[in-house]
């Protein structure tokens, strides 16, 4: 594993686990993505793909491809700072970072944002301008 992807997992499940832990536990499975889950603590069966990042060494570039916030969680911004966490440890580590296998909603409300287009549809570029607070 590298660095990138250590830190990634690191700080990906350190904050969903200080802030969003009341309700759920939040495994991390490594394959060719780092997949994190949100576990309710009460069903272990209900189980919900929360974030899942694909790491390009070649191109230096990562990929976002779904934030899912469970129902209880969602509009608090978490799915927004989850981009940012990724987005600055892009930049520390000189990686892009790109969000993609985007709904047409999502896609427009990260444009919104500042996010830049790609010459793929459904990838969006998240930039030092992209507003994620």
């Amino acid at each position: 594993m590298s660095k990138i992807e250590s830190d990634i997992i690191t700080y990906i499940e350190g904050f969903l686990t200080r802030h969003c832990s009341e309700n759920y536990e939040y495994p991390v499975l490594e394959s060719h993505a780092i997949e994190v889950y949100a576990t309710s603590r009460t069903d272990d069966k209900d189980r919900t793909l929360v974030f899942r990042v694909g790491v390009n060494h070649d191109h230096e570039q990562v990929y976002i491809s779904n934030i899912f916030i469970p129902r209880d969680l969602q509009h608090n911004g978490i799915g927004k700072l989850l981009i940012l966490m990724v987005f600055e440890l892009g930049k520390i580590h000189s990686y892009d970072v790109f969000v993609v296998q985007l709904t047409d909603s999502f896609r427009e409300r990260l444009l919104k944002r500042g996010a830049v287009e790609t010459d793929t549809y459904d990838t969006l570029h998240i930039t030092q301008d992209t507003i994620l607070r």
